[in-house]
């Protein structure tokens, strides 16, 4: 199951067109970087304490987890969308094989194909990074190399949870453009709710204080909980085990709201008719 996900993704070209849109965005960010880079007005080492490593892995979370987000929520409703045009999934269910099989097949597909993604886009993403930035960043190499695992799992269970929330959007509606609408305008929230417009003046209505309120407030939405890890993983006075004791209860934050939404994933799969 996980392998016939895998090449259907493979052979899909809404998702290959979708990635290439990905691989573009990616370019534009990086020629971004090189026209501030390259102007001697600016000194973009400057914020990182020289460290541009940390500069490169800040513009890689936002590039693996923002426009990830989107990524997987195509991904995740497509792959309801098209087992059901297709009529597969009554196949499988009239099948000796448990419901839970499916998800977990589709959902392992899924991960193994975004793992992939990932790969071509990390390899891309700091090719492009040294070409630029040369020496600027080779004594920061270790630095880069030790940070980078944690920054890919942190952001592979981002995006499955999205990939599983289109997944159950998909399950609860059969309408294909409305289930992908409101998987969209849930990443619409998450992303609001992270915000210093909407988290910020919600905390201005407690008298606690304010930091610490609207640190609360991003964790109640995945996106922002990668805020609240981004800004003490990438803080340059921290060292790597300082920063994973900020960062960890992030993470576990992260995977419960994974778990949740895959639960009720399973839940719905398990006990409606999704044909």
């Amino acid at each position: 199951m996980a392998k016939k996900e895998f090449y259907d993704l493979l052979a899909s070209r809404l998702i290959l067109t979708v990635i290439a849109i990905y691989l573009i965005l990616i370019i534009l960010n990086v020629n971004n970087f090189y026209n501030i880079f390259s102007d001697p007005s600016t000194n973009v080492s400057k914020n990182v304490n020289g460290n541009l490593s940390l500069l490169m892995l800040s513009i890689l979370i936002n590039i693996l987890s923002g426009y990830g987000a989107i990524v997987g929520i195509m991904i995740g409703s497509n792959s309801i969308a098209s087992e059901r045009r297709g009529n597969a999934l009554n196949t499988l269910l009239v099948k000796p094989v448990y419901r839970d099989t499916v998800i977990n097949g589709k959902l392992l597909g899924v991960i193994g194909f975004f793992i992939c993604v990932f790969s071509i886009v990390i390899l891309f993403f700091t090719s492009a990074m040294f070409i630029i930035c040369g020496n600027s960043i080779a004594p920061f190499i270790g630095d880069y190399i030790t940070r980078l695992p944690v920054i890919l799992f942190t952001s592979l269970i981002f995006i499955t949870f999205f990939i599983v929330l289109s997944m159950l959007m998909g399950i609860l509606v059969k309408n294909q453009a409305f289930s992908l609408l409101l998987s969209f305008i849930a990443v619409f929230l998450s992303d609001m709710i992270r915000t210093t417009s909407f988290a910020g003046n919600i905390s201005l209505l407690f008298w606690m204080d304010r930091y610490h309120v609207e640190h609360v407030i991003r964790g109640l939405s995945p996106h922002g909980i990668i805020t609240n890890f981004k800004n003490p993983f990438l803080e340059p006075s921290l060292s790597m085990s300082a920063a994973m004791n900020y960062v960890e209860p992030e993470i576990f934050r992260l995977i419960i709201f994974l778990l949740v939404v895959l639960v009720l994933c399973y839940i719905a799969f398990m006990r409606r008719d999704i044909a």
